[in-house]
């Protein structure tokens, strides 16, 4: 007996061979017949479901975002304990999340893409991702530097932290060849977090001590 699909069986389908597609070949090279073919459905599914390959590639864009519901509310880290542990909980998050093969490969790949080769699609990734990730960084840092925080130096440590942790990713294939020792298993993953956390902190306290010095 044949089996037909149902209209949410083919969306989830367009969804999953799109992300695959768009994250190999980026936007501009993808083909719309590629991404048909390999969800096992007709050309014409895209338009019907999603109104065209720009508001497909939004849409999957959004749905790599939200794969993981728990992952911008782990970065915060446990309520009531220290910014310090909140740090370190926030940089373990992370990596797990950017690092770990629990992901399908293609979500980390296609936002990579999108942030290298920026479509109008990138306002999605800010709004929905970049923004809430720097925020709640800004808010842990900002709170270990005390009440005389310089906001531009909250800024820069933010950036700074969050770019100790991006290398791993968007410079895997790099990184894994000047180290080949480098494992990103779950224990060694921890560990990396714990080294980027100390680094860091070591850093923000000195920007809070001088802070304090030009009282």
């Amino acid at each position: 007996m044949s089996h037909y699909l149902t209209g949410n069986e083919t969306k989830a389908r367009l969804l999953e061979a799109a992300g695959e597609v768009f994250a190999e070949y980026g936007f501009r090279h993808a083909k719309v017949q590629d991404i048909c073919h390999r969800a096992g459905a007709n050309v014409a599914a895209i338009n019907y479901h999603f109104g065209g390959k720009e508001q497909l590639y939004q849409a999957v864009i959004l749905h790599a975002i939200d794969a993981d519901e728990t992952f911008l509310q782990s970065l915060a880290g446990t309520p009531g304990t220290p910014p310090d542990v909140r740090l370190r909980q926030f940089i373990g998050s992370f990596l797990m999340a950017t690092l770990s093969s629990e992901n399908p490969a293609w979500h980390g790949k296609l936002l990579s893409h999108e942030l290298s080769d920026p479509t109008p699609a990138i306002e999605l990734v800010i709004e929905h991702l970049v923004r809430p990730i720097h925020n709640t960084l800004f808010a842990i840092i900002n709170e270990l530097l005390g009440a005389k925080a310089n906001p531009e130096d909250a800024e820069f440590l933010t950036v700074s932290v969050l770019g100790q942790c991006v290398i791993y990713h968007h410079a895997k294939e790099v990184v894994v060849r000047m180290n080949p020792e480098l494992r990103f298993d779950v224990a060694s993953l921890d560990a990396l977090a714990g080294r980027i956390a100390r680094f860091s902190l070591n850093a923000i306290r000195s920007y809070a001590a001088s802070a304090t010095d030009k009282e």
